[in-house]
This record gives C-alpha cells, structure tokens and sequence, in this order.
C-alpha cells in the first residue's frame, strides 16, 4: 500500500521483486552476513559489485567486510533497515527511499589494506549520521563535522579495502 506498516520491513507500492524491497515487504539483500567477523582474520569478503548485505549487531560486536577492486572506482556505503516512501529521506546518500528506523545508531569507516579495522584513527573515512537519521553513510556527498563536503570520499583506487560496521550507541541489538 505503500506506507509502512507493523511487521514491514519496507513498502515500496508494487508486487514487483527485485527492487530492494520483495512482495511481501522484506529487504531483499544479495549476501547475509556470517558470524564471526569481527576480527581480520575472519573479516567476510564480498564481490567489488553493488550489493544489499543483510547483518545485525550487538552492542559491542563489529562486523568487518572487505572488497577488492581491479580498476579505480567511486564506492558509496549506506546503512539503513527499512524502506518507506511516505518517510522522508534525511540523509546525503543518493537512493533516497531508505530509511534507518527503531533504536538503530551506526558507525560506518573504510579502512585501507593496510589500515587497522579495530583503529578508528586508520580508517580512510568514518561516519556516524549522514545518512537517514541515525545511520551511516560515507561517499561524495558525505561532509564533516563543520558541514564541509570532501568530493574525493570513496573515489578509491584499486586495491582492498576493508568496511567496518558498529553498534555507535545502541545498547541492544540491530540489524541493518
């Protein structure tokens, strides 16, 4: 019906699948998350690819995925839980539909190869809120603490990266 309601996760007014959103108001997604990664050496690889990725947190886990690129590239990452089009967007992220909705509070950084993930100060780019509400994003529209934009956030040059995903204030448990 195209409002979000008890038990959706999203509703994007079709039947339609494969859209981010399946027929029966679930997020569809492309890899689920596998525990544990939480450390480098259990760190869950995806394809250099877009793709949705299913995870949840608890108050003190972090999830750690990492991505090789074989070319230059411009990456984006979003955190969100949700898809209601009656919400309206509040973040910088370029797929304006989603939404982070509940007790949910990210932390997003991309670390280079040789970055520590368990070292925020290492990571490439960090980010708590710009996108929806209380979820992370980071990519060229993402700007600093004083509103500052840094076009150059997620123009990445080939190699492998790592993204961590954490709890920022949450004292339960979240998916995303």
């Amino acid at each position: 019906n195209g409002a979000l309601d008890t038990g959706e996760e999203c509703d994007d007014d079709n039947t339609t699948g494969s859209d981010r959103c399946s027929p029966t108001c679930t997020i569809e997604f492309d890899v689920a998350e596998v525990e544990p990664n939480n450390t480098a050496a259990a760190t869950q690889v995806l394809a250099a690819t877009d793709q949705i990725v299913r995870g949840a947190l608890t108050a003190n886990d972090i999830d750690l995925y990492s991505f090789t690129l074989t070319a230059p590239a411009t990456v984006e990452l979003e955190i969100y839980n949700s898809i209601d089009p009656t919400d309206p967007y509040e973040g910088v992220g370029t797929i304006t539909n989603l939404d982070c909705v509940g007790s949910i509070d990210t932390e997003l950084f991309l670390f280079s190869a040789t970055g520590d993930p368990t070292m925020e100060a290492m990571a490439l780019a960090g980010d708590d809120e710009e996108g929806d509400e209380r979820c992370s994003y980071l990519g060229l529209h993402d700007t600093d603490e004083d509103g500052v934009a840094n076009p150059m956030e997620g123009v990445l040059a080939a190699g492998t990266y790592t993204i961590r995903v954490n709890n920022y204030f949450s004292s339960g448990s979240l998916a995303y």
